[in-house]
């Protein structure tokens, strides 16, 4: 236990996924639908990392909990985008095409002795399509305040952590990982960079979340 405790907290990145689901659960006391999808995605980050540290320290490979945390992970994204998209018939193409491809990829593909590449990637994709074509049709009836909302601020969060890990992930070249810049290996140094991003754009929309609640009450 000592050792899983020390690996843990050894990661920089492991750390800030721990700090940031604290801090929205101590945070975030309306919970809306946001709000809990937004606790869902915190906590399933929390219980892959911490499963994967396990799993690393008793030497077991990490494949099937990465690839199913990634489903997982991009499935919450892709329903909380869902929320403000405007063409619900195919984004529901989209979301339902995304899981069925998925699960083809774990079970007939890719399989379950390697992480799911084209998964993570394929979810990213169509997020980011989703997304772009959203604030496109946003400049296009000229909403203007939706880009300074917070709700923008959160669906906007994991948009450079996918597209980082998919270029990434696209060469499927392990080895691409561990090339080192200053000694520090390139996967371990994009990693940090995009989940930084990635986390304080979530610690943003909490922040801003609570002093708008805040705000609500002193005018209460």
């Amino acid at each position: 236990m000592y050792e899983i405790i020390l690996t843990y907290f050894k990661n920089p990145v492991k750390v800030v996924v721990l700090c940031t689901l604290i801090y929205s659960i101590l945070s975030l006391k309306k919970i809306g639908r946001m709000h809990k999808y937004l606790l869902t995605v915190l906590i399933v980050c929390f219980i892959i990392e911490l499963l994967n540290t396990t799993l690393k320290v008793c030497g077991i490979s990490t494949v099937i909990s990465t690839t199913f945390g990634t489903i997982i992970h991009h499935g919450i994204w892709l329903l909380i985008l869902g929320n403000f998209v405007h063409f619900r018939f195919p984004y529901k193409v989209l979301l339902y095409s995304f899981l069925f491809i998925s699960f083809v990829n774990l079970f007939f593909i890719e399989g379950a002795i390697t992480f799911n590449y084209s998964t993570f990637i394929t979810g990213a994709f169509i997020y980011i399509f989703i997304f772009t074509y959203e604030c496109f049709q946003k400049l296009k009836s000229e909403n203007l305040l939706f880009f300074s909302s917070n709700n923008f601020v959160l669906i906007s969060a994991p948009i450079i952590l996918f597209f980082g890990y998919s270029f990434y992930f696209s060469f499927k070249d392990y080895w691409l990982g561990e090339i080192k810049i200053y000694g520090v290996k390139f996967y371990d140094i994009l990693s940090l960079f995009v989940n930084v991003i990635y986390y304080t754009f979530l610690n943003l929309y909490i922040y801003r979340q609570v002093k708008s609640d805040y705000a609500g009450k002193r005018q209460d």
